[in-house]
Formats: C-alpha cells, sequence, structure tokens
C-alpha cells in the first residue's frame, strides 16, 4: 500500500474539515409530537369487563317492560257519521312501543283508556278481530253501522279496520272533540259474575348481538439492524419501534370501540370477517342533531338541558350517573357557558383564574364531562358530545394485546425478526336506550 498524506493548502474551515471527525451536537432526550391535544383517553378504564366470548356472535337478552302510554293519531266521532253513536269514536292507535308487533291490536273489547286531549275515559267496544259482549247468549256481541268505519251506512259489522279500535265514553256523555292524543291503557272491567273471557297476555324478550373482531398488528426488522445496528439514542430501535406500535395499536382498539360498524365480510367465503358495532351504532334511540354555530351562554345551556331531559336520561336502568364523551369545542362552549358563574368545590382559589367544568348536575341527573380526542379538534366531531352509561356495556376479549414473536430459523425462508401483536374481542351493549349522542348534521 503507497504511502498516504492528506496536507493540502488552504484555510480550515467547517467545510473542510472530515465530517466523520465532527461531534454531533444530539439531543437525545426525544420529545414527541402529537396529533391530539389532550393525553389519549381509555374508555376501557371507565366500562365493566365480562367472560370471554364462546363463538363469533354473542348475545345479550333484554325485557322491555310493557309501556301503558300510547298515542292516537286520528279520530272519527261517531256524530259525524250516525246522530245515534254521539259516545262513540273511531281511534287509530299507532301502538308505539310495540313496532314489532303493531300489526296484532293489542288492546280489546272492555278495556278502558284514559284520553289525554280530553280527560275523559272510554272502553273499547270492538277491534279488527272482536266486539263487546252485550249479553249472556253465545252470540250476544256488539254490531255497529259500518259509516263509523267508512262503510256503507246502514249495514251493520263487528270488528273495525287493522289499527283502529271503536270506544264508547264510560260515562253517558258524548265524546268530546279531538283530533289526537295521547292515551293510557287501563286494563279490563268485567261485568258482575262474567265468565273469564280476558284475551291472554304473551310477552317475550328482545334479542340484540355484536360480532367478536380479530385485530393484529406487526413490526418488522432486518437481523442486521436489529442485532448490528447501533443507534445514538438511549432505547435500542426495536424496543422504541415495538413500544410504539403497541401504542398506535390500543388507539385502534380504542377507536373501534367508539366508531366501529358491525358488519361480516364473506370475500373468502371459508374465512368470513366479522367487524364489531362500537358505541355510535349501538345508539339508535336516542340521537339529536343542533346547530354548530350556536354560542356559548344561556341557549347553549338551555340545549345541553333539553338534551339531557330528552336524550340523554330518557331511560335510567342503570342509574343517574354517566359519562359524556365531548369534542373540544362543545366543552369548551360548556365551560363559556357559565362565564358568571363560580360553580365550584374547591375553596383554594389562590393564584387561579377561572375553572373547569367536568361534572353537571341537573333534575337529579349526574354527568361526568370528559375531553375525547376521538371527536378531533378541526372536524365537526368537535362539537359533539357522546353519553353512555357505563354499567350497561361490558368489554369482552378473547385475545387481549397478546404478542408473538417470529425469529430467523422459524422457517427456511425467513431471515428477520417479526413481531405481531392481537386483539380479539367484542363489545356488549345491554341496553342501547341508555345511551345517547348530541351532534352536528
Amino acid at each position: 500500500m503507497p504511502y498516504r498524506n492528506l496536507n493540502r493548502p488552504g484555510m480550515r474551515t467547517s467545510a473542510t474539515i472530515d465530517p466523520r471527525a465532527v461531534y454531533e451536537d444530539i439531543s437525545f432526550n426525544i420529545k414527541s409530537l402529537s396529533p391530539e391535544a389532550t393525553p389519549l383517553l381509555s374508555i376501557l378504564d371507565k366500562i365493566s369487563r365480562g367472560p370471554a366470548p364462546k363463538a363469533k356472535r354473542i348475545w345479550v337478552v333484554q325485557e322491555h317492560l310493557f309501556d301503558d302510554v300510547d298515542y292516537c293519531s286520528n279520530v272519527v266521532l261517531g256524530a259525524s257519521v250516525n246522530p245515534n253513536y254521539t259516545r262513540f269514536a273511531l281511534l287509530t292507535v299507532d301502538q308505539v312501543s310495540r313496532p314489532d308487533v303493531r300489526d296484532i291490536m293489542y288492546y280489546q273489547p272492555q278495556d278502558k283508556i284514559y284520553i289525554e286531549a280530553t280527560g275523559q275515559t272510554v272502553e273499547v267496544w270492538a277491534n279488527p278481530i272482536a266486539s263487546m259482549r252485550i249479553g249472556l247468549s253465545p252470540n250476544d256481541f256488539f254490531q255497529f253501522d259500518a259509516a263509523l268505519i267508512g262503510g256503507t251506512p246502514g249495514n251493520m259489522v263487528r270488528t273495525t279496520p287493522p289499527g283502529t279500535i271503536l270506544v264508547r265514553n264510560v260515562e253517558p256523555f258524548p265524546i268530546l272533540p279531538f283530533r289526537n292524543s295521547w292515551i293510557i291503557f287501563m286494563g279490563r272491567t268485567i261485568f258482575e259474575s262474567q265468565d273469564i273471557e280476558a284475551v291472554p297476555k304473551q310477552r317475550d324478550f328482545i334479542w340484540d348481538s355484536n360480532f367478536v373482531e380479530h385485530k393484529e398488528a406487526t413490526i418488522q426488522m432486518t437481523e442486521d439492524q436489529k442485532n448490528l445496528i447501533t443507534t445514538k439514542f438511549k432505547v435500542p430501535d426495536w424496543n422504541f419501534q415495538q413500544k410504539r406500535a403497541i401504542e398506535e395499536f390500543k388507539k385502534e382498539i380504542e377507536r373501534t370501540i367508539v366508531f366501529g360498524r358491525r358488519a361480516v365480510d364473506m370475500t373468502i367465503n371459508s374465512r368470513p370477517k366479522y367487524y364489531m358495532g362500537g358505541i355510535l351504532d349501538n345508539i339508535r334511540t336516542n340521537v339529536a342533531y343542533y346547530d354548530p354555530n350556536l354560542q356559548a351562554g344561556p341557549a347553549f345551556e338551555q340545549l345541553i338541558q333539553w338534551f339531557i331531559y330528552e336524550q340523554a336520561f330518557r331511560y335510567n336502568p342503570g342509574g343517574t350517573q354517566k359519562v359524556a364523551l365531548c369534542g373540544g369545542r362543545f366543552l369548551m362552549k360548556f365551560n363559556q357557558s357559565f362565564a358568571n358563574y363560580r360553580r365550584t368545590t374547591n375553596l383554594n382559589l389562590k393564584d387561579k383564574v377561572g375553572f373547569d367544568l367536568s361534572a353537571y348536575d341537573f333534575m337529579g341527573f349526574t354527568l361526568a364531562l370528559t375531553h375525547y380526542e376521538g371527536f378531533r379538534q378541526g372536524t365537526p366531531m368537535e362539537n359533539w358530545c357522546l353519553v353512555f352509561d357505563p354499567s350497561l356495556i361490558e368489554y369482552r376479549t378473547v385475545k387481549e394485546y397478546n404478542t408473538r414473536l417470529i425469529v430467523p430459523g422459524d422457517n427456511n425462508f425467513i431471515r428477520y425478526y417479526t413481531l405481531m401483536v392481537e386483539w380479539q374481542g367484542t363489545m356488549a351493549f345491554q341496553l342501547e336506550q341508555a345511551h345517547a349522542l348530541l351532534r352536528t348534521a
């Protein structure tokens, strides 16, 4: 090898020095920038845990108790078609609490009903399949003029069209005119020593389900990168990649719990893919919309109060305390709406200007307010508020962040390391009516 000398004329500058000889000034205290303004909220810490699923679909069984309040959407007064029927009216009843069996008339002859619009009490004298008993003989049942149900005047019939009932005022007075009304069911009243003839009632449970979803994430690294390359940072690159992968995977699960939509993918017939329904997917009853341009102040607080009354606490089988996941702008307006108040239990106000509203009590209902970054700042969702009852949601898993390391030599084709993390589970929603969403259109 020839003798090598690198002496040369000229001024020594930062441009002529060998860059490999320069000591690099690097701060090894790495600062991370997250797209989220606040740390990730762990929803899983707020909900209960159930047993591991035993099938690809889990079921919950619910009992919706009988609702004795119904709605009458149309009225035909008997006096309008035949002066002899002033005590009678044909009511169209919506059977609002029985949407799955609405075609079957629940109200039977001799059932009493209170009419909210008039304050009168009426009795069912005919429905689509039967009429009132008016004597002791087997065929002594009430017949009435078909004109009351839109038929030919003078013809006598015993039943009404589907969805309607013929009622008579229990008092010997005409039925007061009304167009529609809420009605209250009061049950069957019988004659003295009447035979047992009540139509029996039967009840069934409501079934709901969710699918078990299976998710995975991986990191891969070559043998050289993992075992040979030493980085300048305190944490080895493999450990750093592993930590971030787990953190990001956990966030994916959190987002699925909120935003997931229940479905099945049969692209590969022999290997179906199941998607779990999240909280938003399971709120079907209580969803309210509002204008996000509504400014903070008394009007905004009134909006929240109506939302609490009409949706968030419309049904409370789990109690009167629930959690509200709030977008940042929603929570900011909420706090600004109380600018003229100091509502705080912390009496140590030294060096403090302002306050943070983290809970709201109204009419005996309590909302625990939490900033949720899933409703991201800068998107319409920053105006959303999701209310749920943690006691009525179960987190059920088969695999919870299980990891598997595949190393070179596991088979003849692998010369790199793979770390796989997987999660398999679902959410059981006991009663979707207990949850609510306030959102923009």
